[in-house]
């Protein structure tokens, strides 16, 4: 999830299916296509995501996290399809900042992540750094007023910024939760091409 689900009940299986968009020449037109892949994820009685599994779209899984919580960290362990440990994360938490140290089975380091919230819980900024902490690029994400991500700009170290995601959300259910979304990239001289469309199911 991009930011704090707006339900007034925790809820405990967020489903989002995931179609990519292809472009009709003989229609001039985008066009939603096939299912590439599914998100499913899994939330405890505190509206903490405990599990979450990525699919190939037919049902085929590629990869599942699993999440356990203590005090202020968040232990996360990622398997493939084989149910076999592919990588461990440990997620520090000090006050609004998380900063994550994600490893590989031998536990040298792959990545850290530092991510930085609102006080509504909205993901203000993630910085990707390698092993020895120096900055790989920047992700900085923007809301409307009510509450909904609607860019995502990714920034070179040097600022400048590579690509620029979109999105336009055309449905929401009665509590405010989005439950369609449509994702649009812009690059170089590229803008707004259509890239994928999420369809979400929350229970």
């Amino acid at each position: 999830m991009l930011h704090a689900e707006k339900t007034a009940s925790a809820p405990k299986k967020i489903t989002s299916i995931v179609r990519v968009y292809h472009w009709s020449t003989a229609k001039n037109v985008w066009y939603e296509d096939q299912v590439i892949k599914t998100f499913v994820e899994l939330f405890d009685n505190n509206g903490r995501l405990v599990q979450k599994d990525l699919t190939d779209g037919k049902e085929g899984l590629l990869e599942r996290t699993i999440l356990s919580y203590s005090g202020n960290t968040i232990k996360k362990t990622f398997y493939n399809n084989r149910n076999a440990i592919i990588r461990t994360a440990v997620v520090d938490i000090q006050d609004n900042i998380h900063t994550e140290i994600v490893r590989r089975t031998d536990g040298r380091i792959m990545f850290q992540y530092v991510t930085f919230f609102d006080q509504k819980g909205n993901i203000i900024k993630i910085e990707q750094k390698d092993a020895n902490g120096s900055l790989l690029f920047k992700k900085v994400y923007l809301y409307d007023n009510g509450g909904n991500c609607i860019a995502i700009q990714n920034e070179n170290p040097d600022g400048s910024v590579a690509v620029e995601i979109t999105y336009q959300y055309e449905k929401f259910d009665n509590d405010g939760n989005w439950l369609s979304r449509k994702e649009l990239y812009s690059y170089g001289d590229v803008y707004n091409r259509p890239h994928e469309q999420v369809h979400r199911t929350i229970e």
